[in-house]
């Protein structure tokens, strides 16, 4: 495999990482907070996977053109 495909897949592994972290952290400030986790669980995780699954599509093909733009550019 050429080395681009390798830094493509590094990439996603962080973004998933920090996608993971983000949710962990917020769930670990649910169990601090003393209240009922099972409440505030289906909540949290509902609510991160709309953001990502509503966000993604419409953002993506944005970040992509502006990708291809500073391709042709440099």
């Amino acid at each position: 495999m050429k080395k681009d495909i390798y830094l493509v897949l590094i990439a996603q592994f962080l973004t998933a990482f920090a996608d993971n972290a983000s949710l962990f952290t917020a769930i670990t400030l649910v169990f601090q907070l003393g209240e009922p986790v099972s409440r505030y669980m289906l909540v949290l995780q509902a609510s991160f996977l709309v953001v990502y699954v509503a966000i993604v599509p419409w953002l993506g093909p944005k970040y992509q053109s502006l990708w291809v733009y500073h391709q042709s550019i440099g």
